[in-house]
Parts: C-alpha cells; structure tokens; sequence
C-alpha cells in the first residue's frame, strides 16, 4: 500500500467487556437419585450484571521508513 493511502485509513475496533459473568450457556448436570450438592448451585445475578463496552480508533499521520 502507498502511503498516501495509509493515511487515508482510520482503524476502528470494539470490546465488550462483562462485569460478573460470561454470555455463554452453564449446564449442570444432576444424577437421578443425587442428593443436593452446592457445588453445583450456579449465582445469578438480576438484570445479567452488566457490561462495559470498549471503543478504540487507530489513524495514521506519519510512517517511519
């Protein structure tokens, strides 16, 4: 690429970022006759717990040969 056209080029990119948990599906898997096990309990939290989104951008000015 020319320089001239690096120049002309903005770089964008975004993150998103969760507070507590993943996005993700969390099975547990309960055997027929099992007594209780709390390490098989899942914490929720109400409304998901929230996320942070990140934004980023990225431009050119001077290349260095």
């Amino acid at each position: 690429m020319k320089d001239e056209t690096l120049k002309r080029i903005i770089f964008l990119d975004e993150v998103k970022i969760n507070i507590f948990t993943s996005d993700g599906a969390r099975y547990v898997i309960h055997y027929p006759g099992e007594k209780h096990n709390s390490k098989k309990i899942v914490p929720t939290l109400k409304h998901g717990g929230g996320c942070v989104m990140v934004w980023g951008i990225y431009h050119i000015k001077v290349l260095v040969d």
